[in-house]
């Protein structure tokens, strides 16, 4: 070879990567040819990618097997293309593989090169084609068939497009079918993988987390590998890097529990946080290790991670009742706001499995705490108090705060307290007296929902008439969408739409007419 590369101007090179070696029968195999230039000028006659299914087969008699070769897809990528010396040209591709194919077969991938001048360089690689239903011991499927290539193109025809806009938003809506457990989609594996290694940094964000919920439950160590390398990547985008915690945390049962657990010491508090996150929404709840993992996040040294990991202490609740103390005493000891305001969501959710004296002891200090953050958080999570006489108070206390962005999240809360009817004097209070628009507009929002319709329509008529501004009209015509099919909401929904004093609530009326 040396000879005839001195001879014929050798030293051309192909190279062959698959961005996936095993897709189901019917699938996409794509992938990329890289080829790279000789010493001398030369020229490609033609550049051609195969399918190969080798069958080997034992003859009786010989101790040589028989091999036979059939070309199952035979694409030509380039022809008559000049190859300067030193070049690197790079050829994608992206193949539809024929159904009917032998899941016990063997298959390569080939690929070569006509040059004349000199030896035609070539390149293979192993694939494995799988079954398209895949099946338990007894024969029997153990989920939905994956879908084909055809298939799958022709519901989202925009992952073929080169259109940034276009493939972004048919990743989107692959991914939404990605969540339909009787939809197998992973013969899009390899077209995400291509993207998420080359696309735009924002397009990488949509592949990698579609490429996560197509391969739930299916990821395989290939795909384990794939993810610890983007997280083991020191150029990695933060908010790359964020979607790896996500992916990991639904692949963690599947192999990628040590990724998971190194995320769980990343030397970046947000990515720390972003784990705790994914490891509440994301990772399966079965996962043994889940709850250890988040008991060290609990302690972290930021506010931010510890505040992400007590959110998640409500999904053990029922199995451990130690973890509703621990998120009391989060509430009432640690010194971070952002800590308390996690906390008072999450012990909000222990009504269900406390007495109301274990709640409103834990929560009732933090209506006069220093943080503003804190009260806010216990201004949202009010309707979900229980049922108890303390709730009016916290009411009361929070509706009179000092601050205008306290009383204005208490206020909006009218809308989810409307089987509490008793806290009907509170809200009129302050649709009314409110030293702040912004406060008195809100408060009037759940009006219908906290007392008779007759009496929420005329504090809504006085109200029009004597607070003239916009926030005023919003929330009377967000609480007259609660009761619009009554004659008298409709009545005042025209009257506000027909007025030209603000046009937006004016629209919206008309809009709510018209639902």
């Amino acid at each position: 070879m040396a000879l005839l590369g001195k001879l014929f101007g050798g030293g051309t090179k192909l190279e062959l990567k698959l961005d996936a070696n095993q897709i189901p029968e019917g699938g996409v195999l794509a992938g990329t040819v890289f080829l790279t230039g000789g010493k001398k000028p030369l020229t490609v006659t033609d550049l051609k990618v195969r399918l190969v299914y080798v069958k080997v087969t034992t003859v009786p008699g010989q101790s040589m097997p028989k091999i036979e070769l059939k070309i199952l897809i035979d694409n030509t990528l380039t022809s008559n293309q000049a190859l300067e010396p030193g070049s690197l040209s790079k050829y994608a591709f992206t193949l539809n593989v024929p159904k009917g194919t032998d899941p016990k077969g063997t298959y390569k991938v080939m690929a070569v090169a006509d040059i004349p001048g000199v030896i035609d360089p070539k390149a293979e690689a192993d694939l494995k084609v799988t079954p398209a239903v895949e099946r338990g011991f007894f024969g029997f499927a153990k989920g939905p068939a994956a879908a084909d290539a055809e298939t799958l193109f022709a519901q989202f025809p925009g992952l073929k497009s080169t259109n940034e806009g276009e493939l972004r938003d048919a990743i989107s809506d692959l991914q939404l079918a990605a969540y339909d457990a009787e939809k197998n989609l992973i013969a899009a594996e390899p077209i995400l993988a291509r993207v998420i290694r080359e696309g735009t940094p924002k397009l990488r964000e949509y592949a990698l987390r579609c490429w996560g919920t197509v391969l739930n439950n299916r990821a395989r160590p290939e795909h384990i590998k794939t993810l610890e390398a983007l997280a083991a990547d020191p150029s990695i985008p933060e908010r790359l890097l964020f979607d790896v915690t996500e992916v990991a945390a639904k692949f963690a049962e599947e192999g990628a529990l040590p990724l998971v657990q190194r995320l769980a010491k990343h030397p970046a508090p947000p990515v720390r946080a972003q784990l705790a996150t994914n490891l509440y929404l994301n990772a399966d709840k079965k996962l043994k290790e889940r709850k250890a993992l988040l008991l060290e996040l609990s302690t972290d040294e930021a506010p931010q991670v510890r505040a992400a990991a007590i959110r998640a202490f409500g999904d053990f609740f029922t199995s451990d009742k130690s973890m509703v103390q621990r998120v009391a005493d989060a509430l009432a000891k640690d010194p971070s706001a952002e800590v308390k305001a996690a906390a008072l969501q999450t012990v909000s959710w222990a009504a269900h499995y406390s007495s109301p004296d274990f709640v409103y002891g834990a929560v009732l200090p933090q209506v006069d705490s220093p943080f503003l953050e804190v009260r806010q958080a216990l201004a949202d999570q009010a309707s979900s108090l229980p049922d108890d006489p303390r709730l009016d108070g916290v009411v009361q206390r929070l509706l009179a705060d000092p601050e205008v962005a306290v009383r204005r999240r208490m206020a909006w809360q009218s809308c989810n307290l409307g089987e509490f009817q008793r806290l009907a004097p509170l809200f009129v209070k302050a649709a009314t007296t409110d030293a702040a628009v912004e406060v008195r507009g809100d408060a009037l929002q759940g009006l219908t929902r906290l007392m008779p319709l007759e009496q929420a329509l005329a504090l809504y008529e006085e109200r029009l008439a004597k607070d003239q501004a916009e926030v005023v009209s919003w929330g009377v015509v967000n609480g007259l969408r609660e009761v619009k099919q009554e004659p008298a909401a409709r009545a005042m929904l025209e009257k506000i739409a027909a007025s030209r004093t603000y046009s937006e609530p004016a629209r919206v009326a008309k809009d709510i007419l018209s639902e």
